[in-house]
C-alpha cells in the first residue's frame, strides 16, 4: 500500500486501511494505491477524494476496472466507527 505522498506499507491491515482513508486531504495526499505484494500486481485498488470531499474508488485486475464513488457523508460515518 502507498500514499500520494510515497508512505509505503508493507503489511496491510483494516485498521490501517481506515486510518489512511480518514488521512486523506485534497489536494495533497488525495490518494492511496493497494496492490498485493509478490503476485505479479494481479489486482489494485486506488481511493482518492475529490475536491467535494467524496471518495472515489477504482478497483481492477488486468481484465477488469470498476470505479465507483461514496459521498461525503458516509465518509463522515466511517470515521465514526
Amino acid at each position: 500500500m502507498e500514499t500520494e505522498s510515497g508512505e509505503s506499507h508493507g503489511g496491510i491491515s483494516e485498521d490501517l486501511l481506515f486510518e489512511l482513508i480518514d488521512e486523506l486531504s485534497y489536494p495533497e495526499n488525495s490518494f492511496l494505491t493497494i496492490e498485493p505484494q509478490g503476485f505479479g500486481n494481479q489486482w489494485y485498488v486506488v481511493v482518492a477524494l475529490d475536491s467535494d470531499e467524496r471518495l472515489e474508488w477504482s478497483i481492477g485486475t488486468q481484465a477488469y476496472q470498476s470505479i465507483g464513488s461514496w459521498p461525503a457523508e458516509r465518509r463522515q460515518m466511517s470515521r465514526k466507527m
